[in-house]
């Protein structure tokens, strides 16, 4: 039989939709009966307690698949007229540990149920099927002892029930994530046994069902890997710190390289309507998964994508020759005279110097950083910089500007295109160094103070 597609809130306005969504509910009673079952047969010498709770739980099935079953016949849906997903059993039937099956079966499938329940009650009554919210609550009300038997026997077993120690149980393609529905309801885990911390880490936990997930990963230092430069160890914290600010351009079912977030920084930012991604500490733990599109930070000499051609992107000077092929290229009278040179000698900066205000940069550089500034002519100082640095490579000459207003356009660059997603304002002190990025619409909030820039 053709599965007919998952049922949402809105489409259960329709009779038959409704009916075939209740046959859903049925099969899922059905399998979980099932599966019951064979824990069961597999275990034969658990614990008596554990064997005649699980048969407790079994009645309820029963009852809960009648119900159903009965509810889908009123509007014309007979057991087995339309197709049924039998993701359940083809999950969980193969573990091989009474662990693995509580965590799967109780604890992320049965757990999902406690929000389930009280979503289709709603969405039932909202159609003015009050016969079939009624089910749903009685289901609902079962779920909470069937997921408490599971929480108990788990700790019985496999000792305290962390979030730590129920996630190791599970096996691809059931993740926590399972354990959640479209609404998340604290108190009914509550009842059923879960600890605080449990239920704080399950209301953020985020991971795809289905789609293969992009993978954001934070590097603010490819300009210093590309230059070969080492980081200092404090500034190295900084960005570990900063490493889960992807998580503000990745999806629900993408994965964000970092350390996670705890979650009493998560739940607030859910709160207010960004969606969490999943986290995970490094790349070795997603070898087995099917991966989407990389969204790295940056490509660097690490990344595996990393070609030697790609070091012209970040060269400083490559970009002014371009600017200066740009202007020869485009004669226009908005276009400014590019001035400033490359120098690969101290008596080329010398010349290429101007009388008034200077900037001296290093090839791979970013942020206000690896670059010298001066007025008229070179100090000391400003030599003996140069000096060391030319040992690398030419340098990059240029005037230092006024400036009112710095602008940034974001892109993304893939194989195929360079896509133009907009353009943003942000704010920089009197040394040209990031201080913050305006939100919003930038050509109407006004002028900001000036400063002095390249």
């Amino acid at each position: 039989r053709e599965i007919p597609l998952a049922p949402t809130s809105r489409a259960i306005v329709d009779e038959h939709v409704r009916g075939t969504a209740l046959h859903s509910f049925a099969h899922h009673e059905l399998q979980a009966l099932e599966l019951m079952a064979l824990m069961l047969l597999r275990f034969p010498s658990a614990p008596p307690e554990f064997r005649h709770g699980l048969v407790e739980i079994m009645r309820d099935e029963q009852r809960h698949f009648s119900l159903y079953r009965d509810r889908a016949e009123v509007y014309g849906i007979g057991l087995g007229d339309v197709g049924a997903s039998h993701l359940f059993w083809d999950t969980v039937a193969h573990l091989k540990t009474l662990p693995e099956l509580l965590a799967a079966l109780s604890l992320t499938y049965e757990q999902a149920n406690l929000d389930f329940g009280l979503y289709w009650r709603d969405a039932f009554a909202e159609v003015g099927d009050q016969r079939s919210a009624k089910v749903f609550g009685l289901v609902h009300a079962d779920e909470m002892g069937h997921v408490a038997h599971g929480v108990r026997w788990f700790e019985e077993i496999s000792g305290p029930l962390t979030f730590e120690a129920y996630a190791s149980q599970l096996t691809m393609p059931i993740t926590p994530a399972r354990g959640k529905g479209p609404i998340f309801n604290r108190k009914g885990r509550v009842v059923a046994g879960f600890s605080r911390a449990f239920i704080d880490e399950m209301e953020v936990v985020s991971h795809s069902k289905g789609r293969p997930p992009r993978v954001f990963q934070f590097d603010p230092f490819v300009e210093e890997d590309v230059a070969g430069r080492m980081v200092p160890k404090r500034v190295r914290g900084i960005a570990m710190d900063l490493a889960s600010l992807p998580m503000f351009l990745a999806k629900r079912d993408d994965v964000v390289v970092a350390p996670k977030p705890s979650p009493s920084v998560l739940r607030p930012l859910q709160k207010l309507g960004f969606s969490i991604p999943q986290f995970v500490a490094d790349r070795a733990s997603l070898q087995d998964r099917k991966l989407g599109e990389e969204m790295p930070w940056g490509v660097g000499p690490t990344h595996e994508k990393w070609q030697p051609a790609f070091e012209a992107l970040f060269d400083k000077r490559v970009a002014q020759s371009m600017a200066v092929s740009f202007v020869e290229e485009h004669q226009a009278p908005n276009l400014a005279k590019v001035e400033g040179g490359i120098a690969s000698s101290l008596a080329e900066v010398r010349d290429l110097v101007p009388t008034g205000d200077w900037v001296i940069k290093a090839p791979f550089s970013a942020s206000g950083q690896h670059r010298i500034r001066g007025e008229g002519l070179l100090t000391e100082r400003a030599i003996s910089w140069i000096e060391r640095q030319l040992k690398m490579g030419a340098v990059v000459v240029q005037p230092w500007h006024e400036r009112g207003l710095d602008l940034s356009t974001q892109v993304v660059i893939t194989d195929e295109a360079v896509d133009v997603l907009g353009h943003t304002r942000f704010w920089t002190d009197t040394g040209g160094v990031y201080r913050g990025s305006l939100v919003g619409s930038w050509a109407t909030a006004g002028s900001c103070t000036a400063h002095r820039g390249s």
